[in-house]
Formats: structure tokens, C-alpha cells, sequence
């Protein structure tokens, strides 16, 4: 059972990370189209750089995580798994999620449909990674 002071810890990673982390990527073509007006291809760049990016960053921080934690071996090792699911839909959300940017308007959220598909997708995302991101307790 973790402290409060752990789960406080293990919320904020995962709000830091997988809250503030993405709205930054899914924000970035707003900015890169505020500085260079008229122009597809800048934010094409950044629909396929960024995401990568930012798939290598919260790998990296996630598996590292996950070697530290306070979690058996069979627990670390489902960790890891949630880790690449998590960090694979992540990519893939947030690619999508910049070229609306470019889209006709309304193209990704034109039903509720859409958009029920795509909270299932960020709430998979979250689940993963707070899966992923469970730091074990400091008790035996």
C-alpha cells in the first residue's frame, strides 16, 4: 500500500507527463502557425517530428522509472509492457492530433462518435501509463 506522500508523487508524475506532456505536442502547430502564417509544410514537420520526440522522451523517463521502483520483477515486467502500449498510442494520438491542424475543419471530431474514439484512446493512454508508472511501495 503506498503513502500519501507516494500516491501524491505517483498523481503528479502521471498529470506532469501524460497530462501537460501531450497538451504541450497537441498545442505546438498553434504556435508554429502563429509564427510562420499560410504555411502547411512547418507544421507537417512538426506533425512528424514532435510526436517522436516525444515518444523517446517518455520512454526513456518510463523505463528508467520503472528499473528504480519499489515493484517485484513480474510486476516490472507488466510495467513495461504497459509502457509500450501507452507510448505507442501516445505516438499515434499525437500525430493525428497535429495534422487536424491541416485538415478540413471538424475532419477528426465531426461525430460523437469521433470523439468518444478518441477519449478511449487518451483514456487507454492514461491507463498504461499509470500502470507503467506505479511506483511500488517503500514497504515490505
Amino acid at each position: 500500500m503506498l503513502t500519501a506522500a507516494e500516491t501524491r508523487a505517483w498523481i503528479v508524475r502521471i498529470a506532469i507527463w501524460d497530462g501537460a506532456l501531450p497538451a504541450i505536442i497537441w498545442l505546438a502547430p498553434v504556435l508554429v502557425r502563429g509564427l510562420i502564417p499560410n504555411l502547411r509544410g512547418p507544421v507537417e514537420i512538426v506533425a512528424v517530428v514532435l510526436p517522436i520526440v516525444a515518444f523517446f522522451m517518455r520512454f526513456h523517463v518510463g523505463r528508467r522509472h520503472i528499473a528504480a521502483n519499489h515493484c517485484r520483477i513480474e510486476s516490472r515486467r507488466f510495467q513495461y509492457v504497459a509502457l509500450c502500449i501507452g507510448a505507442l498510442v501516445l505516438v499515434l494520438i499525437d500525430a493525428v492530433l497535429i495534422l487536424t491542424n491541416i485538415m478540413p475543419k471538424g475532419a477528426a471530431f465531426a461525430t460523437v462518435g469521433d470523439v468518444i474514439v478518441w477519449a478511449i484512446l487518451y483514456l487507454t493512454y492514461l491507463c498504461a501509463m499509470s500502470i507503467a508508472m506505479y511506483p511500488g511501495s517503500h514497504r515490505v
